[in-house]
């Protein structure tokens, strides 16, 4: 068996993962660590498009400490030319990131940031700035970085109009999938299966991104409500 070690550092394999001992199997690309017990982590999507089985229902507690169900699925995969069987976690497997570039320059740095951490990768943006901001600067710098781009409006009535934003995004990036959604909850579910989504454009919308991605409404604060301001009582 053989393998490569990435940029990261991270040392990945080609596994053949199968969803019964006789099935044909599906090739997958693994992060593999010395730890390796017998347990696969992947993503509930690559789950689905594999057939596996689900065979338990297991409690992870977190670093923070709060505790997710997990689900466990079965598989067989080729390990040594050996066929054994597996258990395998289900992963949202999405990285998110969050990032409040609500100014030209915050903007740029998230560019800069992107191509320095994640080179070459593509990602879903979901963009929703306020009216008051320099909103067609900030999506002239953002837009051509996706191919996908969902257009929120901020829980506010200071957003800028999603439409408008649309417009500005096309003009930007008129090859891109841009689309104009209700709400940051419609376009979180437009993403969900997207394995890289980078959400900003206004601290107040990470606010609420974060509230929404709380899965446990006991966990959630008003995030929001932090990222706001101006005189008493302004919305």
């Amino acid at each position: 068996m053989k393998g490569r070690v990435n940029e990261q550092g991270q040392a990945l394999i080609e596994l053949e993962i199968r969803s019964s001992p006789s099935s044909s199997g599906e090739p997958v690309q693994a992060w593999i660590d010395t730890a390796f017990n017998g347990e696969l982590v992947l993503p509930q999507t690559l789950i689905e498009e594999l057939g596996l089985t689900k065979s338990a229902e297991i409690a992870a507690g977190l670093a923070d400490g709060i505790v997710r169900p997990l689900n466990v699925y079965s598989a067989w995969m080729l390990w040594f030319g050996k066929t054994r069987e597996v258990e395998v976690i289900s992963s949202a497997g999405q990285t998110i990131l969050l990032d409040g570039a609500h100014n030209p320059s915050g903007a740029i740095a998230l560019r800069e940031a992107i191509a320095n951490h994640f080179p070459g990768k593509k990602f879903t943006l979901i963009l929703g700035i306020f009216q008051d901001k320099e909103w067609t600067s900030i999506c002239g710098i953002l837009a051509p970085l996706s191919e996908k781009i969902l257009i929120a409006p901020v829980s506010s009535n200071r957003t800028a109009a999603p439409e408008a934003l649309e417009r500005a995004a096309r003009k930007a990036n008129c090859g891109a999938k841009i689309v104009a959604m209700k709400s940051l909850a419609q376009a979180l579910e437009a993403a969900a299966k997207d394995s890289f989504v980078v959400i900003t454009g206004s601290l107040y919308l990470i606010g609420e991104a974060l509230e929404l991605l709380l899965t446990d409404p006991a966990d959630a604060v008003n995030e929001r409500g932090l990222n706001e301001w101006g005189s008493p009582g302004r919305k």
